[in-house]
């Protein structure tokens, strides 16, 4: 039981953070009419949330399809002008 409740929580911490960064994006853009990667000191520090989550996706996540994941991460680093392979 306890190894389901761990990759559980696992799963929703991730997809908490995946959402919140689209969220955020979507919100900066919304705000300032422009992508978050056109912001010199929000867009690095947005672009490193999405290098670090895609780091996550190494771990246990159970049943996700976590090559998918990554994909849709890198697209969107290279969709606001960030080099997925160095973020």
């Amino acid at each position: 039981m306890f190894e389901i409740a761990r990759h559980y929580f696992a799963m929703i911490a991730i997809v908490s953070l995946f959402s919140g960064r689209l969220k955020y994006a979507d919100e900066h853009k919304w705000k300032y009419h422009s992508g978050i990667g056109e912001d010199g000191l929000l867009g690095d520090e947005w672009a490193k949330i999405g290098g670090a989550l895609r780091g996550l996706l190494n771990g246990e996540t159970g049943r996700f399809d976590c090559g998918t994941l990554d994909k849709l991460i890198a697209d969107t680093l290279r969709a606001e002008g960030f080099d997925p392979d160095k973020s």
